[in-house]
């Protein structure tokens, strides 16, 4: 979809995540962020792949897991991923940590996000 604005074409796009989901995104990483270290599972632990043990947090977590798994299922990262993608990536998150750890972080609520931004 586009629109015009001084003469300039700016492409829109609809189906693309919001702001809520976005937020409940950073709410899930830094929650499982913090569930992986609480464990005491490192970055080389979870990724079997890392040289050396690095703690997680919210980013690493959106980069090294959200990511990896939103492009494998949808040749996108996280910003480019439409609504209803965003839960379906999280589910499998869910169950890898569930299938490997016993645990599972679920998506953030609107009742969790106004309670992490008081």
């Amino acid at each position: 979809r586009a629109a015009v604005s001084r003469g300039v074409k700016i492409m829109t796009d609809p189906k693309t995540r919001t702001p809520a989901q976005n937020a409940s995104m950073w709410l899930a990483c830094r929650m499982l962020a913090q569930e992986f270290t609480e464990r005491g599972l490192d970055m080389q632990v979870v990724l079997d792949k890392a040289k050396f043990p690095i703690q997680w947090n919210e980013k690493s977590v959106q980069s090294a897991i959200f990511n990896e798994i939103s492009k494998a299922m949808y040749h996108e990262t996280s910003s480019g991923l439409e609504t209803p993608d965003m839960s379906k990536v999280w589910d499998v998150v869910q169950d890898f940590t569930q299938k490997h750890w016993d645990f599972s972080i679920p998506w953030p609520s609107e009742q969790s996000l106004s309670e992490e931004q008081r």
